[in-house]
């Protein structure tokens, strides 16, 4: 809220320069992130966007800090920030449970119980625990994210290798491509695809 009212006051304070052909000065951007998935390889890392580009290019670079919220990592950012230390407790919390065998409403129920009695975000939860659950129900899950990627990737696999059985049946003219039409198990594109050398 703090970045928000800032930058609403920057903007206030630059209303008279908005037409004007004058460079407005700003602030220098930052950003964060306050990772909490399972790799605790890290405490602090950097990610730059030029990372993930094709060719390599200088035209635009974007840095983000990373701190790794997992027990016992950044414990002195915890320490000097209640949010980010009550966050991590309920995080760490949840993701023992569900290590521990517990499904995911089992694991955030007992998780809100527990910061409650433990008055860790309690006021926050205590207003708001349909809704944390609700968030929950939409977990997104690493694992299965992984199982559905390999699985298209096995399929596209399946997919060229079909064509390219198809393809040498073609050039050896043990199939023509009028029958594989004829059969009318092939779609246009996949016919396509056989087609060419």
């Amino acid at each position: 809220m703090e970045t928000i009212h800032k930058i609403a006051q920057f903007c206030y304070n630059q209303r008279s320069k908005i037409y004007s052909t004058e460079l407005i000065k700003l602030p220098a951007p930052e950003f964060y992130v306050f990772y909490d998935g399972e790799d605790t390889s890290f405490e602090h890392k950097e990610l730059r966007l030029s990372d993930a580009f094709k060719t390599p290019s200088d035209k635009l670079e974007l840095v983000v800090h990373v701190y790794n919220l997992a027990t016992g990592k950044n414990e002195d950012l915890k320490k000097i920030c209640k949010p980010l230390r009550e966050y991590s407790i309920f995080s760490n919390h949840y993701k023992l449970l569900r290590k521990q065998g517990l499904t995911v409403d089992e694991a955030v129920r007992d998780t809100i119980r527990y910061c409650i009695d433990n008055d860790v975000m309690k006021n926050y939860l205590l207003h708001n625990e349909s809704e944390v659950i609700d968030m929950f129900g939409f977990e997104w899950n690493e694992k299965e994210e992984r199982e559905a990627l390999l699985e298209a990737g096995e399929a596209r696999g399946e997919a060229r290798g079909r064509i390219n059985t198809i393809r040498d049946l073609l050039s050896d003219g043990i199939v023509t491509l009028e029958a594989l039409k004829a059969s009318g198990r092939y779609s246009p594109e996949e016919l396509a695809a056989m087609a060419k050398p």
